[in-house]
C-alpha cells in the first residue's frame, strides 16, 4: 500500500524471496501541478520456511504387515531435504518409522478397522522447522481360523459319557462354529454331532485312556477349521466275575472230583471264591472256596444230575455270578440182589415155586437161576426162569437147604447167591409089620412077640391085635 504522503507497506508474497519492484508518481501542487515518476525496489531476502506435512492414509489387511512412506505426499517450500519421526504410536498394531519416511506397520493380531499414529517431519533449514500429520491405517477384516482347545472329560467304565467339545472353542470373529470327527476313538464308539455335542460309550469293561481326533469350522468366507484332540479317561470300575457252566462225566457209584473255577473268570483277573447255592438232587456234594470239589452219586444212581455255584470276586464292591455244574452219571451193571427164601414143605410131598420172585436186579436185567449147592434131604430141580421142584426124602421132616445163584444179562453179568431154605413139616407113617415064623414041636405051646421085628418111622408105640386066627391051633 502506498499512501499520498509517500509511506507504503509492502507485503511480499509467501515464501518469495529475491528483487521485486513498483514505479510510482510523485506530482506538486502547483499551478499546473507536475509529476514524474521513479521505481522501488525491494530485495527480498530469503527465510526458512516450515515443511508441509500431509496426513496418509494405508489400507492394510488383517495379520499382514504393510509398508510404506510418510514422506511421499509431504514437501518443503525450499525444497529442503526431510526427515521423519514418530509422535504418537498406533494403538492397535506396532509401526517402525524411519527417519527417511519408511515404516512397517503390523496390525494386532486379528484385528480389523483403524489405526493410526502421527508422525513429525523436519527440514534441514536454518533454522530447522517441522511439521505434524497423521497416517491413518485401515485394516480390512480377513476370516480367521477358529481355535480348537483340547478337552478331556472322566467317564466311568460301561459307562456313556456326554458332552461338548465346542465349549471351549472360539473363532476370533465369533463366527458359527461346526463340529466334524476326524479320528474316531480306538476303544469306544462316539456319536458326534455338528452342534459339537457328543456321547462317548466305552468298550465293554474297558478302562484306561482313550481319544479322538475332531475338526471345528468357522461359517467364514472362506470357511476355516482347526483340529483338537477330545481325550477320555475311562476309570474301572469292578465288573463281575464270568461264571461259565461246567459239565463232568460221573461212573455210576464212584466218587468225581474237579474244580468248577477252571473254566470261569474275571475281567480285572481278581481273585475268585466258589460256593454252594443249590445242592444236588441225587449225590452229595462238597464245594471248597476254591473252587475243588468232590461229588459221590446215590448208590446205583445214574442220568443227569446238577448243582448251581456262586462265584464271587475279592473286588470293591465284591461282585458274584452263578452258573451250574451238571453231573453226567453214566451207567454201570449193577449185580442182582438175591434174597433168601423159605418154603413150608409137607412131608413125602414135593413143593413147587420161585426164587426169582423176590429177588431184583437194580438197572432191571433180565434174571437167570442156577443151582450152587444141592440139598441133603431131598432133590431138587432149579429151571433157569427160577422155578422149581423140591422132593423130600422119604418120610423125612425137619429142615433141608440148598443154595442158587442168580445172575444178570447185563455187561458184564453179574450174579448174587441165597438159600432157599425147606421146612418139612412132619406128618404120621404107619408102622411096619414083618412077616414072622417060629419053630412049634407038636403038642408043645408056643409063645414069642409079634412086635420084635415090627417098627415105626417116628418110633410110635406100637400095640397088636388079631386079625384072622389060626385054623390048626388057638392063639392068645
Amino acid at each position: 500500500m502506498l499512501n499520498a504522503d509517500g509511506s507504503f507497506t509492502y507485503t511480499p508474497n509467501a515464501n518469495f524471496i529475491g528483487l521485486d519492484s513498483l514505479s510510482y508518481q510523485e506530482c506538486d501542487n502547483g499551478t499546473p501541478s507536475l509529476c514524474d515518476t521513479a521505481s522501488l525496489v525491494f530485495n527480498v531476502s530469503a527465510v526458512n520456511d516450515a515443511p508441509i506435512a500431509v496426513r496418509d492414509s494405508v489400507g492394510v489387511t488383517e495379520d499382514v504387515p504393510a509398508t510404506g512412506n510418510v514422506l511421499n505426499n509431504d514437501s518443503d517450500p525450499e525444497g529442503d531435504g526431510l526427515t521423519a519421526s514418530l509422535v504418537t504410536a498406533p494403538v492397535n498394531g506396532t509401526v517402525v518409522l524411519n527417519s527417511d519416511g519408511s515404516f512397517t506397520y503390523t496390525p494386532n493380531a486379528n484385528f480389523n478397522g483403524l489405526d493410526s499414529l502421527s508422525y513429525q517431519v523436519c527440514d534441514n533449514g536454518t533454522p530447522s522447522l517441522c511439521d505434524t500429520a497423521s497416517l491413518v491405517f485401515n485394516v480390512s477384516a480377513v476370516n480367521d481360523a477358529p481355535i480348537a482347545v483340547r478337552d478331556s472329560v472322566g467317564v466311568t467304565e460301561d459307562v456313556a459319557a456326554t458332552g461338548n467339545v465346542l465349549t471351549n472353542d472360539s473363532d476370533p470373529e465369533g463366527d458359527g462354529l461346526t463340529a466334524s470327527l476326524v479320528t474316531a476313538p480306538v476303544n469306544g464308539t462316539v456319536v458326534l454331532n455338528s452342534d459339537g455335542s457328543f456321547t462317548y460309550t466305552p468298550n465293554v469293561n474297558y478302562n484306561g485312556l482313550d481319544s479322538l481326533l475332531y475338526q471345528v469350522c468357522d461359517n467364514g468366507t472362506p470357511s476355516l477349521c482347526d483340529t483338537a484332540v477330545l481325550m477320555f479317561n475311562v476309570s474301572a470300575v469292578n465288573d463281575a466275575p464270568i461264571a461259565v457252566q461246567d459239565s463232568i462225566t460221573v461212573t455210576e457209584d464212584a466218587p468225581a472230583t474237579g474244580n468248577v473255577l477252571t473254566n470261569d473268570s474275571d475281567p480285572e483277573g481278581d481273585g475268585l471264591t466258589a460256593s454252594l447255592v443249590t445242592a444236588p438232587v441225587n449225590g452229595t456234594v462238597v464245594l471248597n472256596a476254591d473252587g475243588s470239589f468232590t461229588y459221590t452219586p446215590n448208590a446205583n444212581f445214574n442220568g443227569l444230575d446238577s448243582l448251581s455255584y456262586q462265584v464271587c470276586d475279592n473286588g470293591t464292591p465284591s461282585l458274584c455270578d452263578t452258573a451250574s455244574l451238571v453231573f453226567n452219571v453214566s451207567a454201570v451193571n449193577d449185580a442182582p440182589i438175591a434174597v433168601r427164601d423159605s418154603v413150608g414143605v409137607t412131608e413125602d410131598v414135593p413143593a413147587t415155586g420161585n426164587v426169582l420172585t423176590n429177588d431184583s436186579d437194580p438197572e432191571g436185567d433180565g434174571l437167570t437161576a442156577s443151582l450152587v449147592t444141592a440139598p441133603v434131604n431131598g432133590t431138587v430141580v432149579l429151571n433157569a426162569d427160577g422155578s422149581f421142584t423140591y422132593t423130600p426124602n422119604a418120610n423125612f421132616n425137619g429142615l433141608d437147604s440148598l443154595s442158587y445163584q442168580v445172575c444178570d444179562n447185563g455187561t458184564p453179568s453179574l450174579c448174587d447167591t441165597a438159600n432157599l431154605v425147606f421146612n418139612v413139616s412132619a406128618v404120621n407113617d404107619a408102622p411096619i409089620a414083618v412077616r414072622d415064623s417060629v419053630g412049634v414041636p407038636e403038642d408043645v405051646p408056643a409063645t414069642g412077640n409079634v412086635l420084635t421085628n415090627d417098627s415105626d418111622p417116628e418110633g410110635d408105640g406100637l400095640t397088636a391085635s388079631l386079625v384072622t386066627a389060626p385054623v390048626n391051633g388057638t392063639v392068645v
